[in-house]
């Protein structure tokens, strides 16, 4: 899944996407515009992978781009120009 904010366009001052929603829990990507944070908590997703990876945004550009990559395995989180990645 790929898709493009428009920083200029938007009055938003956080995206929150959940990913792999079952009867067992949620994946949770945090997109904090408002502080340039990404936050990826993965700790009520399933009974194997725990945790949660945060780091800046760099947010010079008018989009962030965020590419997502799931599978019956593993979630992979891809922002600024690929640059990020979790």
């Amino acid at each position: 899944m790929l898709f493009n904010i428009d920083l200029k366009a938007t009055t938003a001052k956080e995206l929150i996407i959940k990913l792999r929603k079952n009867k067992n829990g949620v994946a949770i990507l945090n997109l904090d515009i408002e502080n340039k944070h990404l936050i990826f908590d993965r700790n009520n997703c399933d009974g194997y992978n725990k945790g949660i990876k945060s780091c800046d945004l760099d947010l010079f550009e008018d989009t962030l781009s965020v590419n997502i990559f799931s599978d019956n395995i593993s979630i992979e989180v891809f922002t600024d120009d690929n640059k990020v990645a979790m």
